[in-house]
């Protein structure tokens, strides 16, 4: 009986444990995971009623476009030189290759708020963007403290950033 005791108590201690461990695994895993948001169509809005009255660089970007990182570094090495300069990186890629993209991003040392394109079709998350982009990279819009929006496709120039207010 004694035994029997001893063992039911083990059992619930262990048992106690591995619900506690269950428990945690989901926050080590959410502070484990990129933290790129899903961009829909709406969420440009979102992105430009968040940064108001403040000179913004969105940056739209992909695993597959050289040029996006060149301006990702410029961007980066912009904001060495201006560190209140406010930077969005979206990347045209799904949401779902986050672990793919985070690594990729981190390498460029631009400090930014992170999305990736979310569910709605790209066609669809462009449009919303700006109906006259056809999807040429890269695609960057810079939007000064009054709102004025210049959009450019290509490689930036420091000139460029450097001129935002």
């Amino acid at each position: 009986e004694g035994h029997c005791r001893a063992g039911v108590a083990m059992s619930m201690r262990w048992l106690a444990c591995a619900i506690a461990a269950a428990c945690c695994l989901p926050a080590i895993a959410a502070d484990a995971a990129p933290m790129f948001r899903p961009f829909e169509p709406d969420s440009i809005i979102a992105i430009k009623r968040a940064h108001a009255g403040q000179p913004l660089v969105i940056v739209f970007w992909s695993t597959d476009c050289s040029y996006c990182f060149h301006n990702l570094e410029l961007v980066a090495r912009m904001q060495a030189s201006r560190p209140r300069l406010r930077v969005v990186t979206v990347a045209t890629d799904s949401v779902t290759a986050a672990a793919e993209l985070q690594p990729l991003l981190a390498r460029t040392k631009v400090k930014s708020e992170t999305w990736a394109f979310g569910d709605a079709s790209p066609d669809r998350l462009r449009y919303a963007i700006d109906p006259q982009w056809r999807g040429e990279m890269p695609r960057t819009y810079l939007i000064d403290s009054r709102g004025n929006i210049a959009a450019k496709s290509g490689v930036l120039t420091a000139a460029t950033i450097e001129a935002l207010r």
